[in-house]
């Protein structure tokens, strides 16, 4: 809908209809870009409700959207507002399809379109979720390495401060025969 190349004579009304500015060079007469208004920003992704009071002007109720919906039965509350949805959606894929119409365009390769950037976004989570999940196994790993090392420099430690006769005073050593002599709990030679 916003490439410049495809020249539509209901794309200015459309744009309007998405919230959408496009800005005309009056010299050419050609599109040089087009800007979001307060539906569509990059990096924000609206709410149903707020796509729904934009293009429908039809505002939904959120007062049972934080209930919980684990319990059965669900009430009757529950069940109109899970109805408004689907309703809500409906409404929004006709109106699709009528902006479809007029553009001269298929719904069938706007779906398309809509199913590759699905597919692409997915993707991109399943990604982000694979390299949390490899971080945390490499967490791990360093972690039980550390560990294991910790371990085998202490076994070290202890079997280096049990050997007799090694004739070495290490500071270790040194402490602990300082600390003996100085409380009077000297046992042995």
């Amino acid at each position: 809908l916003t490439e410049a190349t495809v020249k539509h004579p209901n794309r200015a009304e459309i744009l309007d209809e998405f919230g959408l500015e496009s800005s005309t060079d009056p010299a050419t007469n050609t599109e040089k870009t087009v800007t979001s208004s307060k539906l569509l920003t990059y990096g924000y992704t609206p709410s149903l409700s707020s796509i729904c009071e934009a293009l429908l002007g039809l505002p939904l109720c959120k007062r049972e959207q934080c209930s919980v919906w684990t319990r059965r039965p669900l009430r009757a509350l529950q069940l109109r507002y899970a109805a408004m949805d689907s309703f809500c959606l409906l409404l929004l894929h006709s109106r699709c399809q009528e902006w479809a119409e007029r553009l001269g365009v298929s719904m069938k390769d706007v779906e398309e379109i809509a199913g590759i950037n699905a597919k692409k976004e997915e993707e991109r989570r399943l990604e982000a979720i694979e390299r949390k999940e490899q971080n945390k196994v490499l967490s791990k790993a360093r972690t039980k390495a550390r560990r294991a090392e910790m371990k085998k420099k202490q076994k070290e430690r202890k079997k280096g401060g049990e050997k007799k006769g090694d004739g070495k005073l290490t500071a270790f050593k040194m402490k602990i025969l300082s600390g003996k002599l100085a409380t009077g709990k000297m046992n042995g030679p």
